[in-house]
């Protein structure tokens, strides 16, 4: 049922009631002919000035040309539109708006009143425009009316409405329309309504949509539904979602569908789970193309208690090797995953803290990771900073990851911190001697006397000092790169951290001061509660969100080069001009409604660009064209 607005339909009353005085009046004072029909929906009663309540009726005036009383007589027949002169029209009544101004404006559909009947019978064309607020409003027993062809043609962002509650009263049937952006787009928290006979449904290609977010939402009964063919184009990371206790409720016979581009994906939770069981459900040939990377970060995170170094023999890539009695991998060049390390998250990182997942440098390039003080990769690189004739500095890892670096002796107050960039932590040719240097972009890269090479990016000394010294309640979250995300009384900002740790000035208090010109030279500084300070630039929030955003440029194909800079501008080469990007601190929140994608946007000025997240924040970067390609250089 349409709702008209209360002073709408007050207007059309009057106007209907004005019309029926003007043509009744004309029957008693007018001598000449007039042929007038006056009709009303229904009989019913008018009110008087005086108040005195009359019944009226439909009545046809006599046309003798004098005054003459006339009999009421009821009709039957079509009510007939006049104009404001009682004259017949075809006029369609006029809407008016709230203010009484004609519009063409529709009043809007209240779906919350709509029943499964209600929902079935809405077109195609009007499920493609229903909103993610519309969505939300229908109540959980409606949305059981949408058919597989209406959820197809639901737009992903409209998706965002659904809620846990409404996606379990979807018919098995109808899930099968759902694509892989729409359920990209779907809020993590209504995955948890899936049930087992959904989730059979969902086409196979639909399931490369859900992230590891959405995989962690589903009930243990609904991830037993999981078929092989959907298992297999779950992508790497959406893999990290499932926890322990969800693998235990797949199917045996599912696992053999793992392969090379998603079994590297699974936690170290999950890893630590498998058993020989598991292992030989596996299929051989997928795990022989594994990389460096899926090797390690498979093989160095199983239980060593249930699988052997014997019993991984077989599934090795060639060029790989295990010494079956201490456990050493022997691994060719290129990247490698090292065991993350654990994090009771509540006792060692209070509730204002966000931390990515950082290796555990205790660990070692053995199966499991097993280690002692002469194989850990912490050994190493202090072992490494003797060798290279550093030995005034010892590298320490802290509870919540940090990697400190602290002078002694003649360096004593020189200390720094740092986290390894695990996209850039790969192995190196036997002949490549231990080192220290410096990139183009201003990383720091060590390279131990155990063969690995890490790029270190500079980060905050204690993520949860840092978080005491915020305002009362307020936020840090740090990413992969060092990207740290700091919530102040009156704005949030994203920057990269300097990696010395230095004394504050005596008179300074705690806290985190903006010093500089916004959008120039802006500097953050960082006072902990125990007299050090550090530094903080402003940077890009997501570096991965960045890059996504910028591969889905219309013009993606002519940005050849791109790198990010220590300072936290990031360098691109499109075409042959060489510009930088330099980010402005402030993260503007609720810029606009959650998205499916980041997104780019160059401003009208041309020297400024936006990038907006999945969560509708903004942030602005200044550009700036530095040279040519010849001037360009890689990390």
């Amino acid at each position: 049922m349409k709702h008209i607005h209360l002073n709408v339909l007050s207007s059309a009353i009057l106007l209907a009631l004005g019309n029926s005085a003007l043509a009744v009046d004309a029957t008693v004072t007018t001598s000449t002919t007039v042929n007038v029909t006056v009709t009303a929906p229904k009989p019913e009663t008018t009110t008087t000035t005086s108040g005195t309540t009359t019944p009226t009726t439909t009545t046809t005036p006599t046309t003798t040309g004098t005054t003459t009383p006339t009999t009421p007589t009821t009709t039957t027949t079509k009510p007939v539109v006049t104009d404001s002169t009682a004259t017949p029209s075809t006029t369609k009544p006029v809407v008016t708006d709230v203010l009484g101004t004609p519009t063409t404006t529709k009043p809007a559909v209240d779906y919350s009143k709509f029943d499964a009947k209600a929902v079935t019978a809405l077109s195609l064309d009007d499920v493609s425009k229903l909103t993610a607020k519309q969505i939300a409003a229908l109540k959980p027993d409606a949305v059981a009316g949408f058919t597989a062809a209406q959820i197809k043609n639901i737009n992903p962002d409209a998706i965002k409405g659904f809620t846990a509650e409404q996606i379990a009263k979807l018919t098995p049937e109808a899930v099968k329309g759902f694509l892989a952006e729409q359920l990209r787009a779907l809020d993590p928290n209504a995955a948890k309504g899936f049930t087992p006979a959904q989730i059979k449904n969902i086409k196979p290609e639909a399931f490369r949509g859900f992230n590891a977010k959405h995989i962690n939402k589903l009930s243990n009964d609904a991830v037993s539904a999981i078929t092989p063919e959907q298992f297999s184009l779950l992508t790497r990371s959406a893999m990290a979602g499932f926890s322990a206790a969800q693998f235990k409720n797949i199917r045996l016979e599912v696992l053999s569908s793992l392969n090379a581009s998603n079994i590297g994906g699974l936690s170290r939770e999950v890893l630590f789970a498998f058993g020989l069981d598991i292992l030989t459900h596996l299929d051989i040939k997928e795990l022989k193309k594994l990389t460096s990377v899926d090797v390690t970060a498979i093989f160095l995170n199983i239980d060593t208690s249930k699988i052997k170094a014997k019993d991984i023999k077989v599934y090795l890539p060639e060029g790989y090797s295990v010494n079956e009695g201490t456990g050493k991998l022997t691994l060719p060049v290129g990247k490698v995953t090292l065991p993350p390390l654990t994090v009771n998250i509540n006792t060692t990182i209070n509730v204002n803290v966000e931390l990515p997942s950082l290796p555990d440098l205790n660990t070692s390039l053995n199966v499991g990771g097993t280690s002692d003080q002469k194989t850990d990769i912490l050994t190493q690189l202090n072992q490494t900073l003797v060798q290279i004739n550093y030995p005034q500095f010892t590298v320490s890892q802290t509870d919540s990851g940090i990697m400190k670096v602290a002078g002694t002796g003649s360096s004593k107050g020189v200390d720094l911190a740092f986290i390894p960039d695990q996209d850039k932590t790969e192995t190196v040719a036997s002949d490549v001697a231990p080192g220290l240097y410096t990139t183009s972009g201003g990383h720091l890269v060590l390279v131990t006397t155990g063969g690995i090479k890490f790029t270190l990016i500079a980060a905050p000394q204690d993520p949860v000092r840092l978080a005491n010294v915020l305002p009362k309640g307020k936020k840090v979250k740090m990413g992969k790169k060092g990207e740290t995300r700091l919530e102040l009384s009156d704005r949030v900002i994203s920057g990269l951290f300097d990696a010395f740790v230095e004394p504050a000035p005596k008179d300074a208090k705690p806290g985190v001061t903006v010093q500089g010109t916004p959008g120039v030279d802006e500097v953050a500084v960082v006072v902990y509660e125990d007299g050090t300070q550090q530094k903080m630039r402003p940077c890009v929030q997501d570096q991965d969100g960045l890059v996504t955003a910028k591969n889905f440029l219309s013009d993606a194909s002519k940005y050849l080069k791109y790198k990010f800079s220590a300072d936290g501008n990031i360098h691109f080469l499109y075409g042959d001009v060489y510009f930088i990007s330099k980010p402005t601190f402030d993260i503007q929140i609720n810029y606009t409604v959650p998205q499916a994608r980041p997104v780019i946007n160059v401003l009208s000025d041309g020297k400024q660009a936006e990038v907006i997240n999945e969560d509708g924040e903004r942030q602005v970067f200044n550009l700036e064209v530095v040279g040519t390609s010849s001037s360009y250089q890689d990390e």
